[in-house]
């Protein structure tokens, strides 16, 4: 392989394993399929040349090429790191919005009852003395 290290190949390698990994985690939701048709679009573009041209002035896996390869998979890997991040704090706020709204429900219903109570005690014609 031309100019590829071995530090840009294990930071790469790092990167396709935490897609792959949310991939294996979340494989249902559009935004990562949105994310996957993005870095295919990327590899795409490195991986066919367009002109004959390109086609013959790469010998093989370049510096540059590489580099550029890291910065798109660093960058799908930061979105979608930060979208977990997201995700994340909005199950948290559902969760808390949820005890809110059992708490609620529990003073809710005592009220009603201990009000239904008071009333129907108070009452004159019910109980006769």
């Amino acid at each position: 392989m031309g100019g590829c290290t071995h530090k840009d190949l294990h930071l790469i390698l790092k990167e396709l394993q935490f897609i792959t990994t949310r991939m294996k985690k979340a494989d249902e939701e559009a935004e990562l399929i949105s994310d996957w048709k993005f870095a295919a679009m990327v590899v795409d573009s490195f991986s066919r040349p367009n002109t004959v041209e390109e086609h013959h002035s790469m010998g093989g896996c370049t510096h540059k090429d590489l580099h550029l390869i890291l910065k798109e998979l660093q960058f799908i890997t930061t979105r979608m790191k930060k979208a977990d991040e997201e995700a994340e704090l909005i199950s948290d706020w559902k969760f808390a919005a949820m005890v809110v709204d059992r708490f609620c429900l529990i003073v809710f219903t005592l009220f009603t009852i201990i009000a239904t109570v008071t009333v129907l005690l108070s009452a004159p014609h019910i109980i006769v003395q």
